[in-house]
């Protein structure tokens, strides 16, 4: 990474995600800096369900996933994450903690200084830790397929230093016809 603007980081958070298709989940399907994609996540599970119950679904019902859910786990735990969300991407492996997990990204939390580490040249500023946010609004909260359109309609909000202006197009207006405009 060679990050020294906000559009910079924009840019390069784009391109990955783009690259990426896919949010970066956890076992529960929770948004995460370090994960999988939703498709390995199914995959996994088939393979889990197949080893454990074979075809049978009654033997399935019957134990409530509970075996079916552990080995799971298991073969998760044996998986490399291979995805980032928005924020992981700005985050190198020697700065990123695994209890960053499930924290948000903040001013002066540790999701923040793991960015501010792995980017040292970039002129990092609120405006900085507010597009961060406008990252991960993208990848957390809005639909793979729409990320392109967003970070098209993102690109604008920058001035001429490459510093980022906040602003509200993420936001869903409801129109009168109850429809929302995204």
């Amino acid at each position: 990474m060679n990050i020294k603007t906000d559009k910079d980081a924009f840019n390069f958070v784009a391109k990955q995600l783009i690259a990426q298709d896919a949010k970066c989940l956890n076992s529960a399907e929770d948004c995460v800096y370090r994960g999988y994609s939703q498709s390995f996540l199914d995959e996994l599970r088939d393979k889990a369900r197949e080893a454990v119950y074979g075809y049978d679904e009654k033997l399935e019902d019957e134990d409530c996933f509970a075996d079916g859910q552990d080995y799971f786990l298991d073969l998760l735990s044996e998986a490399d994450p291979d995805l980032k969300c928005a924020a992981g991407h700005l985050i190198l492996d020697q700065f990123y903690d695994q209890n960053i997990e499930g924290q948000t990204v903040m001013e002066d939390a540790p999701v923040e200084e793991a960015i501010k580490l792995s980017n040292p040249d970039w002129n990092y500023q609120d405006s900085s830790l507010e597009l961060v946010k406008t990252l991960q609004q993208v990848h957390d909260f809005r639909e793979v397929s729409s990320w392109p359109v967003l970070f098209q309609k993102l690109e604008k909000y920058f001035d001429e230093d490459g510093k980022y202006l906040p602003n509200s197009v993420l936001k869903s207006e409801v129109r009168s016809d109850g429809y929302r405009n995204d």
